[in-house]
């Protein structure tokens, strides 16, 4: 919870968007957890003005938040999240660029998480192993079709 979020003259808001890279400090609570401080690393300001990017980057967030553990630290899937980003950023992208994208990060992430690869790795048949494992659709796969 980052109390405060939402007033006009809060100094946090721009960096607690989608998106951002930041550190903060949390304090924990018997119910949810507050944000007291943020410090913005990195704004992806680009991803907000093109649709593309924004949806590409919001099927890596989504894939990260399913198939990682909650609360483990995992520097690893943190770099390459990092580093797919950055190039997300600096590349235009067209259809045939993001759906590239979405399987090199797909096979990246299933292999550094230790959940093998399917037989073929094309888009879908990715897209369907890893909604096997997390026993759901991915909420991206229906929104952001292009």
């Amino acid at each position: 919870m980052a109390k405060g979020i939402r007033k006009i003259t809060s100094k946090r808001a721009c960096a607690l968007e989608l998106f951002s890279q930041v550190t903060m400090m949390v304090v924990p609570t018997k119910g949810m957890d507050i944000i007291t401080e943020v410090r913005l690393d990195n704004h992806h300001l680009c991803f907000s003005t093109d649709y593309l990017k924004t949806s590409i980057a919001y099927q890596l967030i989504e894939l990260v938040d399913k198939l990682s553990a909650e609360n483990e630290s995992n520097e690893d899937l943190y770099a390459l999240l990092t580093k797919a980003l950055a190039f997300i950023k600096a590349t235009p992208i067209s259809k045939e660029k993001m759906d590239a994208i979405a399987i090199r990060f797909k096979t990246r992430i299933l292999e550094l998480l230790g959940f093998g690869l399917p037989k073929y790795q094309s888009l879908e048949e990715l897209t369907s192993y890893i909604e096997e494992i997390i026993e759901k659709k991915l909420v991206s796969r229906r929104h952001f079709e292009v």
